[in-house]
């Protein structure tokens, strides 16, 4: 059975990996989100049924007739000018994450597996309590309280929601001036060593060292050196064991490898843009994407992990 890819046609991920498949011989329906949301229809069933489908124009799609899809749901809805088309992006969304999250087919990614990184101070704790080490932070809109915190040693700052943000790193004067209307601002220590990106795609792990001179090395105009690396055997199993956890079959996973060998883990990505990382591969990822896809049968229940606990003491 074929494989159900969602998403955006300007997404440069999207596009890589129908590239591909396409090189592979891999056998794919691929649906612009886009397109459905303007003008095209949908009927979907919680539970699904057997007659589930989207259409655009004159093409229509039996989700029934796909064993696997690989969902990057982009929200537009809040660039849409339009009211109407607004409200169609908000109930395509909507339905699309229910029935996917519902869906006995193999999904690349249940919609709410790792939704805890959409905040990061919630997703950091998570990560804690799988056993990762994790830089000590502080979220909090008090002056004195940032200015002590970077008094104790270099920090950053990081984007404290989901959206994109390039990591800077800041001083205490920086935090001094700091206007507590602004709202509250997430900082982390700062560990200072090399980047690790690390794929993780079902039993396979994609591990990419990245050496650059800046703190972000995602940052426009930065020259990155990448080059495939071997994670300890342990770091492997322990991410494994984390993903079933989280019910992700795909994630991205940030690490910074410091001068004595110690894996700090700065995040775990449910969503990644793989696709910078794919090319120094020589499309190893997006390979073992598909390997997954092909070789999974339906699950048996819903798409959620075994869930993770965190621990006493920091829960509500």
């Amino acid at each position: 059975m074929k494989t159900l890819v969602l998403g955006l046609d300007c997404d440069p991920t999207i596009v890589h990996f129908l590239q591909a498949c396409q090189v592979a011989g891999f056998a794919v329906d691929a649906v612009n989100v886009r397109e459905l949301a303007d003008h095209g229809e949908w009927d979907l069933s919680i539970p699904p049924s057997a007659d589930d489908y989207i259409k655009i124009g004159e093409k229509r799609w039996i989700l029934d007739d796909y064993a696997g899809v690989y969902a990057r749901l982009i929200d537009l809805t809040w660039k849409q000018r339009d009211e109407r088309i607004k409200q169609r992006w908000f109930a395509l969304m909507t339905s699309l994450r229910a029935w996917l999250q519902a869906s006995s087919r193999v999904v690349i990614n249940p919609p709410f597996a790792g939704s805890h990184n959409s905040a990061k101070p919630l997703h950091e704790v998570a990560l804690t309590a799988l056993g990762f080490r994790v830089p000590p932070s502080l979220t909090t809109s008090d002056r004195a309280s940032l200015v002590s915190f970077a008094a104790q040693g270099p920090v950053i700052v990081k984007a404290l929601g989901g959206s994109r943000g390039n990591t800077r790193e800041v001083d205490q004067d920086a935090l001094a001036a700091f206007m507590p209307e602004q709202g509250p601002v997430h900082v982390q220590r700062l560990i200072e060593g090399t980047d690790v990106r690390v794929h993780v795609i079902g039993p396979d792990v994609i591990a990419t060292h990245m050496e650059s001179d800046a703190i972000d090395y995602r940052a426009r105009g930065v020259r990155v050196r990448f080059r495939p690396w071997t994670l300890p055997r342990q770091l492997s199993a322990q991410l494994a064991e984390a993903m079933e956890l989280m019910g992700l079959r795909l994630a991205g996973w940030d690490f910074k490898l410091d001068a004595g060998g110690l894996y700090w883990c700065l995040e775990a990505n449910p969503q990644p843009g793989y696709h910078p990382y794919d090319k120094s591969a020589g499309g190893e990822i997006s390979r073992a994407i598909m390997k997954f896809l092909e070789t999974c049968d339906r699950l048996p229940a819903s798409q959620e992990g075994r869930r993770c606990e965190l621990p006493a003491r920091d829960r509500a």
